[in-house]
């Protein structure tokens, strides 16, 4: 085990200073209580995460890990149309996540997981919303299946998920005419509380002497039902 000492700069493009401070530690088991348990924590303030995993789960071809991250600053979702940013239509938004897997190999080189993920999402008005109602804050739970493929420094990843939203209220710009296009409080859809997500990704890694490698990834992320606050974005 290790534990360190953890001081640098986080950066996240959506927060008022996109650059902050980290101070804090972090710790590394990867024997935890002499059971195989491998465990990793990072405290940092800004962003924490602790993560447990069982490569052998009961002794088995069984791996479980399971994951919780906190965030401890509001991200501003922000509006652009046409390429410009509407700011009245802001939204700050902070998640709090819990996940897990329990996976089983299915031959030597495919791997089929059972996931699922609880997150708590916080919404609140930025310094500059106007006319907008922001969503409730709500409970997310998804549960999901993910396929893997793995040999010869190949990786073929299919996952999907199906999510449902304790609570799913109207939001939206109040304005008429709306200027805030798929952010339209008249354009609310109830039937949003419940989506899916799905991703496909291929990669590639190419090793290197001197203990380097390349890695090539391309990545499909696509769904059905989605809105503002559960499309993709890019990181």
């Amino acid at each position: 085990s290790a534990l360190l000492g953890l001081a640098g700069l986080y950066r996240q493009p959506g927060l008022d200073y996109p650059v902050l401070p980290l101070l804090g530690a972090g710790y590394f088991n990867y024997d935890m209580g002499g059971r195989n348990v491998q465990t990793t924590a990072l405290l940092g303030g800004v962003i924490n995460l602790v993560s447990f995993t069982n490569p052998h789960l009961f002794g088995k071809r069984l791996d479980a890990t399971a994951q919780v991250v906190s965030l401890a600053v509001n991200l501003t979702d922000r509006l652009f149309v046409q390429g410009e940013e509407l700011a009245k239509s802001n939204v700050d938004t902070r998640y709090q996540s819990l996940s897990g897997a329990l996976g089983a190999s299915l031959g030597s080189f495919m791997r089929l997981k059972a996931t699922y993920a609880l997150d708590y999402a916080n919404y609140s008005r930025d310094v500059d919303t106007d006319s907008f109602v922001v969503p409730r804050d709500t409970f997310i739970q998804s549960p999901g299946v993910q396929w893997e493929f793995n040999r010869a420094a190949w990786s073929v990843v299919a996952s999907g998920q199906k999510n449902f939203r304790a609570k799913w209220e109207p939001w939206g710009d109040e304005t008429r005419p709306c200027p805030s296009p798929g952010s339209c409080l008249a354009d609310f859809d109830p039937g949003q509380k419940t989506y899916e997500t799905y991703e496909f990704s291929v990669a590639k890694q190419v090793f290197l002497p001197m203990f380097q490698k390349l890695r090539f990834e391309a990545m499909w992320q696509t769904g059905s039902r989605l809105d503002r606050f559960s499309e993709f974005r890019p990181s």
